[in-house]
């Protein structure tokens, strides 16, 4: 009986010694995977409306660009989505979805900022981004 046990504890001694040594890399493979799973994309509303304020309907090309700067500056990341469907004035798009949003481009930790152009013109003055990009990063 005491040979069997003996047995019995030195197999089990070699299984927690292989999981403890393969526990690590099994932690990072979790972490990996689950970092992959984060989408980089970016809800974004607006409202598009004529010179008279009035709410336009139909579908629109619209490029959406992320500077370093309020003006100026440099271009991080740009998209055009040649069919954006504006309802009442009102459309919801997903930025990253035509073009794949880098983690750098968020990664500095300086602000960045948003501009909206509905075919060659632009719409008002950037955005600062807030929060939600930021989430993107490593």
């Amino acid at each position: 009986m005491r040979i069997i046990r003996k047995k019995s504890f030195s197999l089990f001694l070699r299984f927690a010694c292989s999981i403890s040594l393969m526990l690590p890399h099994i932690i990072s493979g979790a972490a990996a995977i689950a970092y992959a799973a984060i989408p980089h994309l970016i809800n974004y509303q607006g409202r598009l409306t004529n010179a008279a304020k009035i709410p336009l309907t139909g579908t629109y090309s619209m490029t959406f660009t992320v500077y370093d700067a309020l003006s100026g500056g440099n271009s991080l990341w740009t998209e055009t989505n040649a069919s954006v469907v504006v309802s009442n004035g009102i459309y919801s798009v997903q930025l990253g979805s035509v073009e794949t949003i880098s983690e750098s481009v968020f990664s500095a930790g300086d602000s960045t900022y948003l501009e909206v152009k509905v075919g060659d013109e632009t719409l008002s003055s950037r955005t600062r981004d807030s929060g939600t990009p930021y989430s993107i990063r490593k």
